[in-house]
């Protein structure tokens, strides 16, 4: 690359740094005045493409109905409740550990009706489980530990045909990179669009090509 396509490169990042801010600071306004619009990529994870961390001190463990704890000291009771509502709806937390000491976690849904999302996976195919509320962390980031818990989904899931999908915002610029370093499958851009509190609609503004993230 010469140096004049350097400095193209760069003048290019900046002007996209510039119009997502301005793209984000015009969606709060719109808020303000009852109407909330919202942009999110479509992914789909893929067995073959997802490379694991190799470090041998990490593991993944599943909650479920059959083994949810009564009690999670490192939550308050008020996310302790969230989450065992959602485990009572079917939902499952793939648990990331590290030397047995939880680090992060997971969720996953299995029913399109009672995903936070609904409107938006319907843009998925039929058979799709539905990736949501992920953490890590912070020291933990950055070692492909999402890519170690997505392969240990898809092998729980992929004698049944079932794929793996997720939503990610466009201005989560983060979470984009971990899909990319996990080499989850961007399919679709995905605006939304709610008025007032009540009426919502959306819309697919673009798909993408079968080719990695």
């Amino acid at each position: 690359m010469t140096k004049l396509e350097k400095i193209n490169k760069v003048l290019t990042s900046l002007k996209e740094r510039d119009f997502v801010r301005f793209l984000e600071y015009f969606f709060r306004l719109l808020r303000k005045v009852g109407v909330s619009l919202s942009l999110d990529f479509l992914y789909l994870e893929d067995a073959a493409l997802t490379r694991p961390a190799p470090e041998t001190d990490f593991e993944v463990t599943v909650w479920n109905r059959h083994n949810f704890p009564g009690s999670i000291p490192w939550i308050d009771q008020k996310k302790y409740e969230i989450f065992s509502q959602r485990i009572k709806l079917g939902n499952s937390a793939y648990l990331i550990r590290h030397r047995g000491k939880i680090i992060g976690y997971r969720w996953i849904s299995t029913d399109k009706n009672i995903f936070p999302r609904e409107k938006i996976i319907n843009y998925f195919p039929d058979n799709t489980i539905y990736l949501y509320d992920a953490y890590i962390s912070p020291e933990f980031r950055g070692k492909g530990l999402f890519a170690l818990s997505t392969a240990r989904m898809i092998r729980d899931h992929q004698e049944q045909g079932i794929q793996i999908g997720s939503v990610s915002s466009f201005f989560n610029k983060s979470a984009q990179r971990a899909k990319e370093k996990a080499r989850a499958k961007k399919t679709g851009l995905i605006l939304s669009v709610k008025l007032l509190n009540r009426w919502e609609f959306t819309k697919k503004l673009k798909s993408y090509p079968a080719e990695t993230g």
